[in-house]
């Protein structure tokens, strides 16, 4: 059986975070983003920006981080994978290539993973499914984004592929029949529990799809860049509105494979999930959350997982057996030492049960 968490990390559009691009972008989304995080105007190609990224990654409990880059920009995946080799972190990294925000180059799938190459496919970090390279993206209706007749170029070349698609175009579904292994509805804009069963509903009437996929947000705004009167406003709802769609999946038939919080950063769209220092938000009542998605996203998760929390056993074991020591040693003044002897020895033992878990 499989249980994964999947969230896409906005690399794309480094316009609203980091002005690293001799376009001038329309809208400018520094500007207009309601979100900021603790990294502040942060690019996506820093490599201190990556780290900490992958850190929330697995502060997260993300199994698989998806990319997003264009076709041309697969040096950008190398970076992250890299990166979690060397923190030997747990979110293994695959490609995201967005079309619909590059329609002009929506026919430049296949030369994406060309350009992937070798060097990202085969590296230890890169995300597998059933022994194959995951690769994914965003699909629109046809003509505005990677459709299926770009994906079926690609899965004719390269069978070795595990096609993930997400949208939110249930009419055309069925054509990414023996193409997609998974299909998972983007629910980033539903307000109610009904609207994304709709949704997963939707995307189980077409059977040749391996594994079922299911869309959480944990809220949505983004008036600061559309039109601010008639804004699609989703409330957090202090992380309410995020656990009711974690607490539906058990009512799912059939029960899906992969959960897909949408992104980890977007602050355009405002379903970030990373740690957040200043909202000009409703959806948050204008106040910061900090890091409560990732651990949101954490806990739930685990819970979907039947993952339960590794008790604290080798701590509290090795602490006594130092305090014990501590006495032993000085018995006539003995607290200082048992003091001492239960920091070193409790510490050893927290490593030990943070590696465990």
């Amino acid at each position: 059986m499989v249980r994964l968490v999947a969230t896409v990390v906005l690399t794309w559009n480094d316009w609203y975070v980091y002005k690293d691009t001799t376009e001038i972008p329309d809208p400018l989304w520094s500007d207009h983003a309601l979100f900021k995080s603790s990294l502040g105007n942060y690019s996506n190609w820093d490599p201190v920006t990556i780290e900490q990224q992958i850190r929330w990654l697995d502060q997260a409990g993300i199994d698989v981080a998806l990319i997003a880059c264009n076709y041309n920009q697969t040096d950008l995946v190398l970076l992250f994978l890299d990166k979690a080799q060397e923190l030997n972190a747990k979110v293994k990294i695959a490609i995201w290539f967005n079309g619909s925000n590059f329609t002009a180059n929506t026919n430049l799938v296949l030369e994406g993973i060309k350009n992937a190459g070798d060097a990202v496919f085969n590296h230890p970090w890169y995300a597998k499914l059933d022994g194959r390279y995951i690769v994914s993206g965003y699909l629109k209706q046809p003509g505005q984004g990677w459709h299926l007749e770009y994906w079926k170029e690609c899965k004719d070349e390269y069978p070795q592929l595990s096609i993930w698609a997400c949208g939110w175009h249930p009419n055309y579904w069925e054509t990414l029949d023996g193409v997609v292994d998974v299909m998972i509805p983007w629910c980033t804009e539903r307000n109610s529990i009904a609207e994304i069963n709709a949704m997963y509903n939707a995307a189980q009437q077409w059977k040749k799809q391996p594994y079922n996929g299911y869309g959480v947000t944990p809220g949505f705004d983004a008036s600061g860049l559309r039109n601010p009167t008639s804004p699609r406003i989703v409330n957090r709802r202090d992380g309410q509105w995020y656990i009711e769609q974690w607490q539906n999946i058990k009512n799912l038939v059939p029960q899906p494979d992969i959960i897909m919080p949408p992104t980890l950063n977007d602050a355009g769209e405002g379903h970030t999930i990373q740690d957040n220092v200043e909202s000009r938000s409703s959806t948050t009542n204008f106040q910061p959350f900090g890091v409560k998605y990732l651990n949101l996203t954490k806990t739930l998760g685990d819970a979907w997982k039947g993952i339960t929390p590794t008790p604290l056993l080798a701590t509290f074991s090795l602490a006594a057996i130092g305090g014990g020591i501590g006495y032993a040693s000085k018995p006539e003044k003995p607290l200082t030492h048992m003091l001492v002897g239960a920091i070193i020895l409790g510490t050893v033992g927290f490593i030990i049960d943070r590696l465990r878990s």
